[in-house]
């Protein structure tokens, strides 16, 4: 809750993405725009990953491409990186 008074509170797009550090539910797609134009998009909070050896992951037979089955997995919610930016020039 502490975020979204944030969110509302924020005046430009550098204090809007501070105040999506803060979010910590899990993740939502969020849209900013302001009266001079911008525009912009943050997945903010945090996405399940399961993590588990690589012995227990096996591809079913005949499955489709892309299927994998787990077992002795963990699901563990983390927050996604931002890629990295490319250096112009």
């Amino acid at each position: 809750m502490q975020s979204a008074v944030k969110i509302a509170r924020a005046k430009d797009w550098p204090g809007f993405v501070a105040a999506l550090r803060d979010y910590h539910s899990p993740q939502q797609n969020v849209v900013y725009a302001d009266a001079q134009g911008n525009i912009g998009f943050v997945a903010a909070g945090r996405v399940p990953v399961i993590v588990t050896r690589k012995k227990y992951v096996r591809k079913p037979k005949k499955g489709p491409p892309g299927l994998a089955l787990c077992t002795n997995e963990k699901t563990v919610m983390v927050r996604p990186r931002e890629p990295e930016r490319e250096s112009s020039g």
